[in-house]
């Protein structure tokens, strides 16, 4: 509000105003454009990775770095999209790149286990052994790995992995370290989803969630925070996003963007592992195993792989008609 010639102007935009300038479901990285992701790797029968591989355009702060996996030769491209980043004006995102990334990574590390033959879960903990830069580092980061390795198989445990379970009815994992090497929340999601094979609609009927936040200061806010970063990768995986239309954002209000609601929210249970380490972040962090926890929950139940977000019951019905 300035003062002009004696008097008070105010300036004030609707939200179609806003909308229009910036799109809803236009959120992403906020300092780089979303592009796609590819990623390889070389295994041995047993499944232990030799080699891997990426590209990604993008920021080149969220480059491909396989996480706390523990792998062999490692070889990354990092393509930044000037063009993109002065054209597409991104927002923030919770979870800013760490989200998008962890989808494209977790998704793979599934489909690595099958061509390997391989339990997932197995899989990913044979790599989660601590060795070399992934042994971790003090005052956040103590134990490293290990941690990472101590959330899956406990999310694994609680959430019946391996157990009998019904018709088109799946159970897929994801693990991550949140956003920071330095400053690390080792977490494990697990999701329940029921798909209709006629109409594509994925039904998720559980979350299930381990963290290993470190010193958990205050547990009720730990706990809420957690459950809003649950919500909100859940609404991007299954609900939220937009589209241009003749070069305009077709969404510029809540009317017609689709959101999470109260009828959409699965049972959920949260736990922490206890811990005397230093406490770390809590904010963004379970955000970002939602997503892929979710897609490869849909593999298992139907085996339709899904590759993008979010996940429309079109590119379920697509994805089951192309089954390998």
């Amino acid at each position: 509000m300035k003062s002009r010639v004696g008097f008070l102007c105010s300036h004030s935009r609707t939200r179609e105003d806003a909308g229009a300038a910036h799109g809803l479901g236009r959120w992403g990285p906020c300092d780089g454009d979303g592009s796609p992701r590819r990623s390889r790797v070389a295994h041995r029968r047993h499944g232990s990775v030799l080699h891997a591989e990426g590209c990604q355009r993008g920021s080149l702060r969220y480059f491909l770095d396989l996480g706390r996996y523990t792998v062999g030769a490692q070889r990354v491209r990092a393509l930044r999209n000037d063009l993109a980043e002065r054209t597409f004006r991104p927002g923030y995102l919770r979870s800013v790149g760490a989200g998008w990334i962890n989808w494209a990574l977790e998704s793979f590390m599934d489909e690595a286990a099958l061509a390997a033959g391989v339990d997932p879960v197995k899989f990913r903990l044979r790599m989660l052994d601590g060795a070399g830069r992934n042994a971790g580092s003090s005052p956040s980061a103590v134990g490293g790995a290990r941690r990472q390795a101590a959330v899956l198989a406990r999310v694994a445990q609680k959430a019946g992995w391996g157990k009998p379970i019904p018709k088109d009815v799946g159970l897929g994992i994801a693990t991550t370290f949140g956003q920071e090497r330095v400053m690390p929340t080792w977490l494990a999601c697990a999701a329940r989803v029921r798909v209709d094979r006629s109409s594509g609609h994925v039904a998720v009927e559980k979350l299930t969630i381990v963290v290993d936040a470190g010193t958990i200061i205050h547990p009720d806010s730990a706990e809420a925070q957690v459950e809003g970063a649950l919500l909100w990768g859940l609404g991007m995986a299954l609900h939220e996003g937009s589209e241009f239309v003749n070069g305009q954002p077709k969404d510029t209000n809540m009317d017609t963007y689709r959101l999470l609601r109260m009828a959409d929210v699965p049972a959920i249970e949260i736990e922490f592992l206890p811990s005397t380490e230093a406490p770390v972040g809590l904010g963004e962090p379970a955000t970002t195993g939602v997503a892929p926890a979710i897609g490869n929950a849909i593999f298992n139940a139907c085996g339709a792989r899904v590759r993008h977000l979010p996940i429309r019951p079109e590119a379920v019905l697509e994805a089951l008609a192309h089954r390998e």
